[in-house]
């Protein structure tokens, strides 16, 4: 997206804020530029996406959408806040010491992207 930079990370041992050895995950950071104008994440992005996937999950019950005669429910998993443990570089960013930071698992799968209350995107 316009605002995170996202980076492919695996849980390599034990369990990282819930997630257990091996887990496929994505760690998302404010681009450094958004940084700089004062854009944080905090607990409150991770309570919207608890009131969206709260909605997703209302809506898929209500409405049971389908698509060519099939069931396609919607899935939204909640991403989970972290905090980086020591400054350090990734590419050419910079990850700064206590900086909040997003983990979600990685979904795997082929999926369409339903993108307005027109109909299903190209």
């Amino acid at each position: 997206g316009g605002l995170k930079l996202a980076f492919r990370a695996r849980v390599i041992k034990g369990t990282y804020e819930g997630f257990p050895t091996g887990t496929k995950c994505v760690a998302k950071f404010v681009k450094s530029e958004l940084w700089r104008q004062g854009m944080r994440l905090s607990e409150r992005d991770i309570e919207m996406q608890d009131e969206a996937k709260r909605l997703v999950d209302l809506w898929t019950s209500t409405v049971r959408p389908t698509k060519n005669g099939h069931s396609c429910h919607a899935h939204m998993r909640v991403a989970r806040l972290s905090h980086i443990n020591g400054g350090r570089m990734c590419g050419t960013h910079r990850m700064r010491d206590g900086e909040a930071f997003i983990v979600e698992q990685v979904i795997n799968g082929e999926f369409e992207k339903f993108n307005s209350n027109t109909g299903w995107s190209c």
